[in-house]
């Protein structure tokens, strides 16, 4: 079981979420229906490079992009970077983002192996 750092940066729209351990689908729905009880701020960085994505299953990602959607309007145009730390939670992690310009989102998302790197795209202005 993995658990979760959640650290919210309001007055620059930026909630962090810092995931270690092993990880499942149903973790990180569940802890996306907890961060969205709360307002949310309209910029989002996943940071699993501490996690193990070895519960995951690509089949999985579909689920977690639908669970997404029900709270979609609360972040209408932001940012979501996804900071991955090996090559399955890269392959997972493009999956997600695949499922996410197909169906047309109104947020971005990008994978980055680095914070430094997350921050810097997710401060950019909107263009």
């Amino acid at each position: 079981m993995g658990d979760i750092k959640t650290t919210r940066f309001p007055k620059k729209g930026i909630t962090v979420r810092t995931v270690r351990g092993i990880v499942s689908s149903e973790e990180i729905e569940k802890w996306i229906s907890v961060q969205y009880a709360k307002p949310a701020t309209p910029h989002l960085i996943w940071d699993m490079r501490k996690a193990s994505v070895e519960k995951i299953h690509s089949r999985n990602i579909k689920d977690i992009f639908d669970h997404t959607q029900q709270f979609a309007e609360k972040r209408l145009g932001g940012k979501t970077a996804l900071i991955v730390g090996d090559e399955a939670a890269r392959g997972l992690s493009k999956l997600y983002t695949t499922h996410h310009e197909l169906n047309g989102s109104d947020n971005e998302h990008r994978i980055f192996g680095d914070l430094n790197n997350a921050l810097k795209w997710i401060s950019e202005d909107n263009k």
